[in-house]
């Protein structure tokens, strides 16, 4: 099920290019806070539609991290070459967090299960986000 705010959000459409029309840029980033998160994976899907061709002023980075906060994130299929700029940052991320675990088995990377974050695998200081 989808919640309101969400579905809200969905509704104004894809987020306008910085080259278009600015009417509709407060009214979408009052709809980004009002999405509390984690979003369910049905919502991050469903949010993939908002994204536009470009950053519009930064609101493609905020919506990404709110479909980031999806509980199965990290094994969802994602739409290749739909020109939204926030989708292909998404598809980069994931893969760039597949490639950390593909090196952490294969031993130069451990991750702890306390913080949920990977770490070289002879250190307990350095270790870097699972996605971003």
């Amino acid at each position: 099920m989808i919640r309101s705010e969400v579905a809200d959000l969905i509704r104004l459409g894809p987020f306008p290019s910085e080259d278009d029309d600015q009417e509709d840029l407060e009214r979408i980033g009052e709809l980004l806070l009002r999405i509390s998160t984690p979003v369910t994976d049905e919502e991050a899907y469903a949010l993939l539609s908002a994204f536009g061709s470009d950053d519009c002023y930064g609101m493609t980075g905020t919506l990404l991290h709110v479909i980031e906060t999806a509980p199965n994130i990290t094994s969802m299929t994602f739409p290749r070459n739909t020109g939204k700029l926030g989708i292909d940052r998404l598809i980069a991320r994931q893969e760039n967090w597949l490639d950390s675990i593909r090196e952490r088995d294969e031993g130069d990377l451990s991750c702890d299960a306390d913080t949920n974050r990977l770490r070289p695998a002879n250190s307990l200081d350095s270790s870097v986000s699972l996605m971003g």
